[in-house]
Order: structure tokens, then sequence, then C-alpha cells
């Protein structure tokens, strides 16, 4: 269980505690302003961004030439409108790998959780 940055309330805190226990696909967490305040040690794995590098931070860190920012930027206009939403993206982590993360996205009150994995690495 993974968590920080500022999170409004102990509720919130609880909440974000619970989904990063239960899920054990990669997790990823954001506050209203698409903050990062939470990821699964999946994630991290996943990712190779350690929480420290990642919360405060937004999903874009995980952008790069080959995202496309359309789709990333349609991911969260829908799921700020409250509808749960899946897209697929090209994403980086940390050390350059190119992947596609399948992301399946929703919310919890103020709080924006998305489930992601790695299915296929690029070269």
């Amino acid at each position: 269980m993974l968590w920080s940055y500022e999170v409004n309330s102990m509720a919130e805190k609880e909440i974000i505690n619970r989904i990063l226990e239960k899920v054990t696909n990669p997790v990823i967490i954001t506050d209203v302003k698409m903050r990062i305040v939470g990821v699964n040690a999946s994630w991290i794995n996943m990712c190779k961004f350690s929480h420290e590098d990642a919360f405060g931070n937004t999903p874009k860190i995980l952008q790069g030439p080959l995202t496309n920012i359309e789709a990333a930027q349609s991911f969260t206009s829908n799921l700020l409108r409250g509808s749960g939403i899946f897209a697929p993206l090209i994403n980086y982590k940390k050390d350059g790998t190119v992947f596609v993360n399948h992301i399946y996205g929703w919310h919890m009150g103020d709080l924006f959780i998305a489930e992601t994995y790695d299915e296929t690495v690029l070269h």
C-alpha cells in the first residue's frame, strides 16, 4: 500500500489504501487535478517510476513522442465527466521503453482510478 501527497481527508486515504491493497493489476490513482496520489507495487514494476517519482505528478509522466495526446485527453475528459472509460495508449516507462498501456478508468468521489496493464512491449 503506497499513498502520499495531498489527500483531502482520512476517508480518501482509506479508499486509496483499500483499492491499492485489493487490486493486483497495476493501479494509479489521481485527484481531481489529475495529480497522482496513489500507485501500487504492480504499477511501479510495470512503469519503472518509483512512488516518489509519481506522487504529485500527472500521468503525463508516461507520455512521449508516440503517445496519442488526443486519445489521452479524451480518456481524461470522459473520466472527469464520470464515465468509466477504456483506452489503449502508447506510453513510456521511466527507462524509455515504449509500451502499449491498456487503461480502464473510473472514479470514486474525487478520486480517479486507472487500472492498467502492459500487453505488448515495443522494441
